[in-house]
């Protein structure tokens, strides 16, 4: 089992997921994945043990 888990969401609706034991990496594809994309995407990575949010990120909006 893997300790972290990032999770991207559109508004109220989980887009993508993933899981990883390297918090940097999973912070990186996070970030790439909403790369060039409009909308209200935010998300989280979680630890898989403690069920804690480690961290969280959300796109501004590209004008």
């Amino acid at each position: 089992m893997f300790i972290y888990t990032a999770k991207i969401y559109v508004g109220a609706q989980e887009v993508q997921n993933n899981t990883s034991d390297d918090l940097e990496q999973l912070f990186i594809w996070m970030l790439t994945q909403v790369q060039g994309k409009t909308g209200d995407y935010h998300g989280h990575i979680i630890n898989n043990s403690t069920n804690e949010i480690i961290r969280n990120f959300r796109k501004c909006h590209d004008e």
